[in-house]
């Protein structure tokens, strides 16, 4: 399948979507998100109403395919892709007014990833590649960093939510990294720099 044309349209998605996400970012009512115990874990009403317009685009773009849900909720389809979405990644960064936060959007098929955009909202970056193709930033070709080693790195990382017992171990591998790299950083969000030239990583939520 030549995947350019269904990339073409999946990035003016994102960045259509990802214009609507900033204006409300500007004037952002925190009353208006909900809780679950001290974390927020759930999307605003209006990002939820966002997710509905990207699943029903991305159904056009590619009739056919399933999509990816949280909570084992998985919707199948009726051909071997499927979409995987987050339509606010870094909900808690975006509540604080705090880049980055974006918008996730992949295909796999069969399990293998296929095409990738991710929408880095408030910076107005869009970061796509597909199986075979380069990647890109805002259309310009980009590529892995030149640092061959973990010794000339500087990584970017990011806690889950979830799975509080293990938090002992990630913080241990952590403290290796800050020994052996030039620092780690914790974003909050996924960092719009890990779309390589043959795909794009992002968080399955």
């Amino acid at each position: 399948m030549n995947f350019l044309p269904i990339e073409k349209n999946v990035v003016e998605l994102s960045q259509e979507v990802g214009e609507f996400i900033h204006g409300e970012s500007v004037n952002f009512d925190r009353s208006r998100i909900e809780q679950k115990t001290v974390l927020i874990t759930s999307f605003p009403t209006l990002i939820r109403n966002r997710k509905k317009k990207l699943v029903a685009q991305l159904k056009k773009i590619l009739p056919g395919a399933g999509f990816m849900a949280e909570e084992g909720t998985d919707l199948e389809g009726t051909n071997e892709y499927k979409w995987i979405v987050d339509p606010l990644d870094g909900t808690t960064n975006f509540t604080h007014g705090l880049a980055p936060f974006g918008i996730s959007i992949g295909l796999v098929k069969k399990n293998k990833l296929v095409l990738g955009v991710i929408h880095e909202v408030t910076n107005h970056e869009t970061f796509n590649a597909s199986d075979g193709s380069p990647a890109f930033c805002n259309g310009k070709e980009i590529r892995v960093s030149p640092a061959r080693s973990l010794s000339e790195s500087l990584l970017a990382t990011g806690f889950p939510y979830y799975h509080f017992e293990k938090r002992e171990v990630y913080l241990d591998i952590i403290k290796t990294f800050l020994d052996k790299t030039h620092g780690v950083r914790r974003l909050g969000a996924l960092p719009p720099i890990w779309p390589m030239s043959h795909a794009v990583a992002w968080k399955v939520f």
